[in-house]
């Protein structure tokens, strides 16, 4: 079993980057991904990393960005939102995760290319194991 998800970010990112003008900053990126999330409660604690994924305009999906979860909670995230981050519907399954350090780094990169590499996106979950 792999302790790694992807996660589908495509609407949250088209709308961070409308909202900054083409541009998306690493907190931007962890906002969209971080939270809202309905994942199998058996599993979320294992889970070491996260993948932002999304479908660029040339209708190629990548990796946006690798975040590595240190805690992982249900419901809504303490902070405040964004004002282009919309909130998903109520449900107990809901779940978030924080990071101490969202940085990014060469191990994170040699992640995004393992599984871009690894994977055929066809058709796209909200949420795909892998």
């Amino acid at each position: 079993m792999s302790n790694v998800i992807a996660v589908n970010v495509n609407s949250t990112y088209r709308d961070a980057r409308k909202h900054n003008n083409g541009s998306v900053s690493r907190q931007d990126l962890y906002e969209c991904t971080r939270w809202g999330w309905i994942i199998n409660q058996q599993k979320v604690h294992s889970i070491t990393h996260v993948l932002a994924v999304w479908k660029n305009d040339s209708g190629v999906w990548e990796v946006k960005g690798v975040f590595k979860p240190t805690e992982w909670y249900n419901g809504d995230p303490e902070s405040p939102l964004p004002k282009y981050r919309k909130k998903p519907e109520p449900n107990p399954k809901r779940c978030c995760f924080k990071c101490k350090d969202i940085s990014s780094s060469n191990e994170d990169e040699e992640i995004a290319k393992k599984w871009t590499s690894d994977m055929a996106f066809t058709q796209w979950r909200p949420v795909r194991y892998l």
